[in-house]
Formats: C-alpha cells, structure tokens, sequence
C-alpha cells in the first residue's frame, strides 16, 4: 500500500501600488482669468503649475475619468502653443500639457 497525501501551497502576491498620476486632457481659458483644467486622477491636494507658477485650484470636481480643476485669478499666459500646465498631486505629476 502506497500512502499518498496532498499538499497545497497558496503563495500571495502583494504588490505597492501607488496611487495613478494625475492625466491632463485638455485646458480651457477665458479671458483671462479662468482656467480649466480636464482630466483624470485629480485629488483634493492637486496643485496647478502654469508656465512655472503654482497656483491652488478654486474649485474641484472628481467623477473619476471626468475631473476638473478650476482656477479664477490672473492668469500669466503666453502666447498661443507656448503655454506650460502640470497638475501635481502628492503622489507625482502630470505629463506637461502645452496648449
């Protein structure tokens, strides 16, 4: 007689995963003084960058793939196609946006 017994192992895999980067979609100005900024992986901390100057959104909307940073000051723009925009969050930054 042969005795046979079973053995299962269950390895578990952890991995660290950060938190997404913010993802810039697309920016919208008017006149000025209001900024837009669309996109994805905004958090309540996210910092706006524009042309090298960090400036605090005024207004926040997060629905996911859908957020949206609002900014209402003067705004130091420089002409069109030489505009400079990364959205920080705690966790790194967005891919600069020129618009």
């Amino acid at each position: 007689n042969i005795d046979i017994e079973r053995l299962t192992i269950t390895i578990r895999l952890t991995a660290n995963n950060p938190a997404p980067l913010p993802i810039v979609s697309r920016v919208k100005v008017k006149k000025s003084k209001k900024l837009f900024v669309y996109g994805a992986n905004f958090t309540r901390s996210s910092m706006i960058q524009l042309n090298g100057v960090l400036i605090t959104p005024k207004k926040a909307v997060y629905e996911g793939e859908s957020d949206q940073l609002t900014y209402k000051g003067q705004l130091s723009l420089r002409g069109t196609g030489s505009n400079r925009l990364i959205v920080l969050n705690a966790d790194g930054s967005s891919d600069e946006f020129v618009f």
